[in-house]
């Protein structure tokens, strides 16, 4: 399919569009400056200059199967101001009429219009459930919500319309949980009020899942509420939380000082809503995380070394390559490459490998230094499956845990190659605390310096 996505950039927008580019998709990002993602978004992706609050759309929408509305001011973003709110306001309503007003010129009628919604649109309530068709709220947030839901129901000229009303998305590296996060690292998780409101969550790979499956299932239309099967309450989500990253929950902030500091953003923390996935339920969709434990595990990079589970930072990245994917994975096989792709700063040398090709069980030593200091690392791989993955995993080295999963997907036109490391500072927090800022900046450098090297490698082929 053909696929307009508004919002692709973000912390739903980004996973999405890997996953749609290894199903074959074609993409097209709306962004304001596409020259901010371009150099580094590393998909096959085409981008369209738009700014969609001030400008009409510059082309015609008529090549599209589906739309993909996921742009709006993040609501976890800020405190709401005045200002603030005006934002999170116009970002979803004007957004919504500007493509209305494109889609409406179209010759024939678009097959798909997904968009994001939030479960805000419901009121708090400390002992109603709610399901899709249940009375909705007052107040800020629902005001949104239901102006943003009108706004794409009036869209014309739409054969399927979809509102995805998600819940709090746990995933790495952005949402509420990222301010839930880093407190509880430092073990000064809260329990927030009275910790008796129902919190209505769901995994971000859920998400990304259900939005696959709408884009092929005609049954998925309105309104659909997007949260796992599993509530439970903002004290039973912190204590979960601040057992698993193994640190205490001592305090609890009263809901007046909540009040009293955060206005009314205490809504998100306060609120109580128990909500239900009863159509996804009737639709027979099959949670990849239907309970907490499971999601929160994947959402803190939770990784297990000698029996014990630690917590790890994470970093991941994916580049296209038109190149066949047998060409790619063994060039990222041979052990000539690995200092190749290595920025010289880090002065990377082989000094032994166990075999002439990188495969199960290969043990590499090499020396490195990182700013200045010399050291020395030992890597074994591990699930070493040709053209499909391999993980390096270091033995002994700088990091407590350093775990880099490369995986290798054929797509239309060449190989889609994503990573992902997992990784932890010796000493914990105190690590975190004195060098986490500059390891995360040599880490997205590193890896920097690998795209342009494939970029080099393999140029792109004339059409």
């Amino acid at each position: 399919m053909k696929i307009l996505i508004t919002g692709g950039t973000g912390f739903i927008g980004r996973p999405l569009c890997v996953e749609l580019t290894k199903d074959g998709h074609e993409l097209t990002l709306v962004s304001r400056n596409p020259t901010k993602y371009q150099e580094s978004w590393g998909l096959p992706s085409q981008f369209l200059k738009w700014d969609m609050e001030h400008e009409l759309c510059p082309i015609p929408l008529d090549a599209f199967d589906a739309v993909v509305h996921l742009a709006g001011e993040s609501l976890a973003g800020g405190l709401w101001t005045q200002k603030q709110k005006k934002k999170i306001l116009m970002s979803r309503i004007e957004s919504t009429k500007a493509l209305s007003d494109a889609l409406a010129l179209r010759k024939a009628a678009l097959p798909l219009f997904l968009s994001a919604s939030a479960i805000g649109i419901f009121p708090s309530s400390p002992d109603q459930t709610f399901v899709e068709e249940s009375r909705k709220g007052e107040g800020f947030l629902a005001e949104v919500c239901k102006a943003w839901e009108k706004a794409v129901t009036d869209i014309p000229n739409v054969t399927r319309e979809l509102r995805l009303r998600f819940g709090l998305v746990l995933g790495d590296g952005g949402g509420f949980l990222g301010k839930l996060e880093l407190p509880s690292r430092l073990g000064l998780g809260a329990v927030l009020g009275d910790g008796q409101q129902w919190v209505s969550w769901v995994h971000r790979s859920d998400i990304i899942n259900i939005i696959k499956v709408a884009l092929r299932d005609e049954s998925y239309k309105g309104p659909i509420n997007v949260v796992a099967p599993e509530t439970v309450t903002q004290k039973q989500l912190q204590r979960m939380i601040s057992q698993l990253l193994h640190r205490p929950v001592f305090l609890r902030i009263p809901a007046v000082i909540l009040q009293t500091a955060l206005g009314d953003f205490s809504h998100l923390a306060l609120d109580s809503q128990k909500v239900v996935p009863h159509r996804l339920q009737q639709l027979g969709y099959t949670f990849l995380y239907p309970g907490l434990k499971e999601a929160l595990t994947e959402a803190l990079s939770l990784h297990v070394k000698n029996g014990k589970t630690f917590a790890c930072h994470r970093l991941e990245a994916a580049q296209f390559i038109d190149r066949p994917i047998g060409e790619v994975f063994e060039f990222f096989c041979n052990p000539r490459n690995l200092e190749k792709i290595t920025p010289p700063l880090l002065s990377f040398k082989i000094a032994h490998i166990s075999s002439p090709e990188v495969k199960e069980g290969t043990v590499i030593d090499y020396k490195l230094k990182v700013h200045g200091m010399p050291m020395s690392w030992k890597t074994l791989i591990k699930n070493w499956q040709k053209n499909v993955i391999f993980v390096d995993n270091q033995e002994s080295g700088p990091y407590s845990i350093w775990h880099h999963t490369h995986k290798f997907f054929a797509v239309q036109g060449g190989t889609l190659m994503t990573d992902q490391v997992l990784y932890r500072l010796p000493m914990g927090t105190l690590g975190d605390c004195v060098a986490l800022p500059l390891v995360k900046r040599d880490v997205r450098q590193i890896f920097g310096y690998r795209r342009q090297v494939i970029a080099r490698e393999f140029p792109k082929l004339v059409q």
